[in-house]
């Protein structure tokens, strides 16, 4: 399988903001950016971020890493990236699928490899050819971090007796679309299981939801993030009208949002170690 035709969300400037906003409500909620279990002892440190985006994961973590590391982001698509010469120096970008064969050169090179957020392209409820290509990626005893939302948790919390009939439509919505486009997504919930089937052991299983202050700002990312979706649907013919209609849905949602309707979920992160 490839990874090529599964992204339907855009990669221009709303993308790229709404990336790397999300990076910095994953730090806030986490409190931190690589996992305290995963061991940093190596001065030489090689790391890879597997669906890098536009780079932030790798770019934020080199500040808190020596000179000599080497940080590696892999995505299938390079048109979020920076230009080169503005990246830290231990910072470098390459396109590749992370549903392909790495390449042999690749093999066993990194200590630890992180990626987060690929609930929108995982099909069939099985993770196990990224997993797999993360597998090969790392060195033996190696690390892989694996960032994820968990939608099957999701809680709406009305404040006031706030309205929430269009976020729980728009809910709806994006499960049935998961479902629909062979997206579902028990996989997210059953993630330390296909760990130990790819050949990993887990260390640490986080699960914490994010302060109620920052709850608006996630619920505001999930409004671009739907913007996205009717801007996917509005550029074919066929599927206008649901462009139409997921966009006039979004402008409910905030008007919700901003009368104190959330939906809160767990961020869930999940670490293990190759065998």
């Amino acid at each position: 399988m490839s990874l090529k035709d599964e992204y339907r969300l855009g990669r221009g400037y709303i993308s790229g903001l709404r990336l790397n906003f999300q990076h910095y409500c994953w730090k806030e909620t986490l409190k931190y950016v690589l996992h305290p279990r995963v061991p940093l002892k190596n001065t030489d440190l090689k790391i890879a971020d597997v669906g890098t985006g536009t780079g932030v994961w790798l770019c934020d973590l080199s500040n808190d890493l020596p000179s000599s590391s080497q940080l590696d982001g892999f995505d299938i698509s390079d048109s979020q990236f920076p230009v080169p010469e503005s990246l830290p120096s231990k910072v470098k970008l390459y396109a590749q699928d992370a549903a392909a064969e790495p390449p042999r050169e690749l093999h066993g090179q990194y200590d630890i490899v992180h990626l987060r957020l690929f609930l929108s392209v995982i099909v069939d409820n099985d993770p196990g050819s990224v997993l797999n290509f993360c597998h090969k990626l790392l060195k033996p005893g190696g690390c892989l971090q694996w960032d994820e939302h968990n939608p099957l948790t999701y809680e709406v919390v009305n404040s006031h007796g706030s309205p929430s009939e269009s976020l729980d439509e728009f809910l709806r919505m994006m499960e049935g679309m998961a479902i629909n486009t062979n997206r579902p997504m028990h996989w997210v919930s059953d993630l330390p299981q296909h760990f130990k089937k790819a050949g990993f052991d887990p260390i640490a299983i986080d699960m914490p939801r994010e302060p109620p202050w920052q709850r608006r700002m996630n619920m505001e990312n999930l409004c671009l993030l739907g913007e996205e979706m009717a801007a996917y649907y509005l550029t074919r013919p066929e599927l206008v009208d649901k462009g139409q209609y997921i966009r006039q849905l979004i402008d409910k949602v905030h008007d919700e949002v901003k009368q104190g309707s959330v939906a809160s979920q767990h961020f869930q992160v999940v670490v293990g170690k190759k065998r």
